[in-house]
């Protein structure tokens, strides 16, 4: 159901009550192996109490501030915690004082439990607050702890009243559309780094009404592993929803698709469809949710929300892929000619292909992501083609920019990025965005078999072979840690 101010407000520590219930003993002691840094500074950092915000309360100790004196005048040597007393005594300070008090109160606590006192010291900053109490500073502080920069890029004569919305902190603070939001707190506790800030980019908050001179094109930069698919695939089906409930006429679908996604190899859009199918349909081939419990999540969407958003399980996506000759591209485009789709996936080869045959049009597609775009640029071939790909969408051309928005993703910049940046990018300025995490978590397995061997039975025998290594070592996948890297089969 729609969540009011109020729930919007208290979200944060509402999920973390939640999620903390959840984590076993054993994943609570291994901070190091969260996908998320949120939660990873959350278990570093512990609530010390049921109050969140509130430190641990420590008694107070009653101290003496006098010290023996000898008949010659001369002190005795004076405890420490004496001197600490006296010193303040000459200061007008009495034993009695309740600033004297709380001081040694504070020491007190710090020596018997310094980290319980760190902990308490970090429920005071972005972890201990409400939404609304989160101020500049605040948010400054929350970036640094989890890795991330942000930077605004704006050009001479771009409008100044565009500026950067602040992260996330948890899914239910991007006000996105309740199925998707369940859907992501079912999987996922937290956002990553690169979520938390591309999220709100991609598709602002629709509870906040700030003015923030309209999009902005985006410029990601993070590590392999690092949640950059769900970061953009989650807004844009928030964006396609939000679309097309608010239309008053028939969504033109045979004009091209909402958003275009555009990859470097079939592998990369193949991985791309399948987390796609999940915030569409709720399952895919490594994770379901049980249909009873999303259709009830559509239910409750629907009395909560109306027409301010329309069921995920509506909105149609599509990948166009290489290969099958001329059978499969006949194929594809009957289904771009008959049903259409709102969300297409595609390699920038395919998609040159259908643009050449005028299979396709892009007159509708105002969100173009460009994913893995140092890959893409690596070779002069596939390079040009991209650009013969954007060159034919007329949102990315338009001066200025109004409805288009461009998206990069990409695990390294270098000078080709930078050149595609500077004549693509809208002229209203963009966000670049970086995080250093360092994805240790992901492991990825590279399995040889014969060429006689099947590709079924190669996918069997590889989840035998998973199966008896996960015996052996003790390990298997946990809600806390999950890897986001596929096997590859290769065949000799």
């Amino acid at each position: 159901m729609s969540a009011s101010a109020t729930d919007v407000d208290d979200a944060f520590q509402q999920r973390v009550k939640t999620v903390l219930k959840k984590l076993s003993e054993k994943e609570k002691k291994r901070p190091s192996a969260v996908a998320s840094p949120i939660l990873r500074h959350i278990l570093l950092h512990p609530p010390t109490n049921n109050n969140n915000s509130a430190p641990p309360k420590v008694e107070e100790k009653q101290t003496t501030t006098s010290a023996p004196v000898k008949e010659g005048g001369d002190e005795d040597r004076v405890p420490a915690k004496s001197s600490v007393a006296a010193s303040l005594a000459k200061r007008g300070l009495g034993p009695k004082d309740p600033l004297l008090k709380r001081l040694q109160a504070r020491k007190a606590a710090a020596a018997a439990s310094p980290n319980s006192a760190a902990a308490s010291a970090a429920w005071k900053g972005w972890m201990g607050k409400k939404l609304s109490e989160m101020n500049e500073t605040s948010w400054s502080v929350f970036k640094e702890q989890i890795g991330l920069t942000t930077e605004l890029i704006t050009h001479h004569g771009a409008n100044r009243r565009v500026t950067l919305p602040p992260p996330i902190r948890c899914w239910e603070e991007a006000g996105l559309p309740f199925t998707l939001t369940q859907l992501l707190t079912h999987r996922f506790s937290f956002p990553t780094a690169v979520q938390s800030q591309c999220v709100p980019l991609i598709c602002p908050n629709k509870n906040n009404n700030t003015e923030r001179g309209g999009l902005l094109d985006v410029l990601c930069v993070a590590d392999t592993g690092s949640g950059k698919t769900a970061a953009y695939l989650v807004p844009l089906l928030a964006k396609i929803s939000r679309q097309l409930s608010s239309s008053t006429t028939p969504f033109p679908i045979h004009d091209g698709p909402i958003a275009l996604v555009t990859t470097p190899t079939r592998e990369l859009a193949e991985q791309v469809y399948a987390e796609l199918l999940y915030f569409t349909t709720g399952a895919n081939e490594q994770h379901r949710v049980p249909p009873t419990l999303l259709q009830q999540w559509e239910e409750e969407s629907k009395k909560s929300e109306g027409r301010t958003a329309m069921p995920l399980s509506q909105i149609k996506v599509m990948r166009v892929i290489g290969g099958g000759g001329s059978t499969a591209l006949e194929a594809q485009y009957e289904q771009l000619s008959g049903e259409g789709c709102h969300l297409l996936i595609g390699t920038v080869a395919q998609l040159e292909v259908l643009l050449d045959h005028k299979y396709l049009s892009l007159l509708n597609t105002t969100t173009v992501v460009v994913d893995e775009a140092d890959r893409m640029l690596e070779e002069q071939e596939t390079a040009r083609t991209l650009l013969s790909v954007l060159e034919r969408c007329p949102a990315m051309k338009e001066t200025p920019r109004t409805t288009g928005q461009l998206l990069l993703f990409t695990a390294t910049l270098d000078k080709k990025c930078e050149g595609i940046v500077r004549q693509y990018m809208s002229d209203n300025g963009h966000a670049v965005v970086k995080t250093v995490q360092k994805c240790a978590a992901i492991r990825q397995t590279f399995e040889v078999f014969s060429a006689h061997v099947s590709y079924n039975q190669a996918n069997d025998e590889r989840r035998r072979r998973k199966e008896r290594r996960d015996e052996r070592h003790g390990e298997k996948d946990t809600p806390a840690v999950r890897s986001s890297a596929t096997p590859f089969v290769t065949r000799i």
